[in-house]
C-alpha cells in the first residue's frame, strides 16, 4: 500500500529540504509528516533522506524516484482540477462511463439514508435519471 499524502510528503520534504515546513505547506502536524516519511522509507527499503546542517538532504534513491513521483503528483492534481470544472449538466454524461448505471435504492417513496447523504454532498457533480419500474407481485 503507496498512500498518495505520503508522496505529497516526500515531495514537500524534497522541496522545502525541512520535515516541519513541509508539514506546515501541507497543512499537517510535523509527526504526522514524520511518520509518513517512515512509512516511505520502510516501503521503499531506502532512508530518503538524511539529516545535514542545511537540512534534509535527498538519498541517490529519492533523486532517482522524485522525478516520477512529482509527475504522478502533477497528473492526479491536474485530474482533480478538470474535474472540479467538469459539469454533468452540460457534458450529456450518464454514468462514469457514459452509460447510465442501474441502482435500486428506492424502498417505497424513500432513498436509501447513505445514498441521499451522498448526493447532498456532491448535488454540484450529479445529474440524476429516475426511472420508475412497476414490479408486478
Amino acid at each position: 500500500k503507496l498512500d498518495l499524502e505520503w508522496l505529497q510528503v516526500l515531495e514537500e520534504v524534497y522541496q522545502r529540504r525541512s520535515i516541519s515546513r513541509a508539514a506546515e505547506h501541507l497543512g499537517v502536524a510535523q509527526a504526522s509528516a514524520s511518520v509518513a516519511l517512515q512509512k516511505l522509507r520502510d516501503h521503499f527499503g531506502d532512508q530518503l533522506f538524511t539529516r545535514t546542517p542545511a537540512g534534509m538532504h535527498p538519498t541517490a534513491y529519492a533523486e532517482e524516484i522524485r522525478g516520477d513521483i512529482a509527475t504522478v503528483l502533477a497528473l492526479l492534481l491536474k485530474a482533480r482540477q478538470a474535474r472540479s470544472d467538469f459539469d454533468p449538466a452540460s457534458s450529456g454524461q450518464r454514468g462514469a462511463s457514459g452509460r447510465g448505471v442501474p441502482v435500486d435504492t428506492v424502498s417505497g417513496d424513500r432513498v436509501d439514508p447513505q445514498i441521499a447523504e451522498e448526493i447532498k454532498l456532491r448535488q454540484k457533480q450529479l445529474m440524476l435519471h429516475y426511472v420508475m419500474t412497476i414490479r408486478a407481485r
